[in-house]
């Protein structure tokens, strides 16, 4: 079994790259710690099966339950000890529970969970589907594919990876189109963004969705404008792929999920076997916040670096503002809170992950993906982070 990075006994702080351009300093496991329970292992040609699956873009939304605890993967603190506010964190995480939607709250400090909260009936061991948050997963997956060599970099074209998809007679504009354009949501491809009625529902009732995605028409020039696209972290998936000769599976659980003590309990394919490239992904609250560390440690963990420095800088930098309050990486979303600059995964209904590199903290706030979460945002979650980074230092 690999043994989980969060659990090394004898690993020294790690200093790690800032996000932001400074140097953060993380605890990454304890005396005393085991090993997790249960086998680090996943039979991606098992996970994905579910009625219907390859039918519909999007699936139904079910609670899986992880049967490993990895309570032994971590560290356990409390607010005062990391500086914390304790009334001022306890509140926050008060208010956010009041919600019927609302699902978890964790939050890390130094390597340490000092608050791990659950509403409405969840548990730590419940795998949800943490819809686009995983779209962050993807650029980290792209960028290790970059670093083993199988990408040639992010202006790699993408008529060299998938070449079947291109023709002679494809627009100036297709021709031009780059991994970069997928990480930054700026393909210039015509995407109709409507929860009820989104390009993706034409996509689902043809039978090759890779092709459809590639066949859609280009409506401006590629790297001119930011264009959220469901379709682009898909195609994403099968670049990995075509690339890796694994499934996009077996590739980040190897390369990825299982150096970090996670195992995905349920995975989305589509009708060729790519599987969902940023939705249709299940995990727990805290398997979420191991990947937060990830990105907090500079993409390094105690055996070294499971993706590069710079990937992760350049991951969470803004390439576009798509709106006044966010900035838009690869993948990334980065939003500003009382003098922090905050990388954050953003799924659907409320699924975040939230770095915030000047306090050495991971926060993840989940909640559930029900008909209501299909109106308004989600400004619980971002209410809880202007509560915690006032909360500390």
């Amino acid at each position: 079994m690999m043994k989980n990075w969060m659990s090394c006994n004898l690993c020294p702080a790690i200093a790690i790259s800032a996000l932001i351009g400074h140097l953060v300093f993380v605890a990454a496991g304890s005396a005393g710690a085991s090993e997790a329970s249960g086998d680090l292992t996943v039979d991606c040609e098992k996970i994905y099966q579910r009625p219907l699956h390859g039918k519909t873009f999007y699936e139904e939304n079910p609670t899986y339950k992880d049967p490993r605890d990895d309570t032994g993967d971590w560290v356990f603190s409390t607010p005062v000890e990391h500086g914390l506010d304790p009334v001022a964190l306890r509140e926050a995480a008060e208010e956010l529970g009041k919600t019927k939607r609302a699902l978890s709250a964790l939050v890390i400090k130094d390597g340490a969970i000092v608050l791990e909260e659950y509403f409405n009936g969840s548990s730590r061991n419940d795998a949800n589907n943490i819809h686009s948050a995983s779209k962050s997963m993807m650029s980290m997956l792209i960028g290790i594919a970059i670093d083993k060599g199988y990408v040639k970099g992010v202006d790699q074209k993408l008529s060299e990876i998938l070449p079947e998809y291109f023709s002679p007679e494809d627009s100036k504009w297709k021709k031009k189109l780059t991994v970069r354009h997928l990480l930054t949501m700026s393909s210039g491809m015509k995407w109709r963004d409507d929860p009820l009625a989104g390009t993706e529902y034409d996509i689902e009732k043809t039978d090759h969705w890779v092709r459809e995605i590639l066949s859609l028409p280009m409506v401006r020039a590629p790297g001119k404008e930011y264009f959220y696209n469901t379709g682009l972290t898909h195609l994403m998936s099968a670049i990995i792929s075509e690339t890796t000769g694994q499934s996009t599976c077996e590739f980040a659980h190897e390369n990825l999920f299982y150096p970090l003590g996670i195992t995905v309990e349920h995975w989305g394919r589509d009708p060729q076997g790519y599987y969902s490239g940023g939705y249709n992904v299940y995990m727990t609250p805290r398997e979420m916040a191991k990947f937060g560390l990830l990105a907090l440690q500079g993409g390094r963990i105690p055996g070294g670096q499971l993706v590069s420095g710079s990937w992760i800088r350049e991951s969470v930098k803004t390439h576009y503002r798509p709106y006044d309050d966010y900035g838009y990486g690869y993948n990334w979303w980065i939003m500003r809170a009382g003098g922090h600059v905050i990388p954050f995964a953003w799924g659907w209904g409320g699924q975040m992950i939230y770095i915030i590199p000047k306090m050495r903290s991971v926060v993840v706030i989940t909640r559930g993906t029900s008909e209501a979460a299909w109106v308004g945002k989600e400004p619980a979650t971002h209410d809880f982070i202007r509560k915690y980074v006032s909360a500390g230092k």
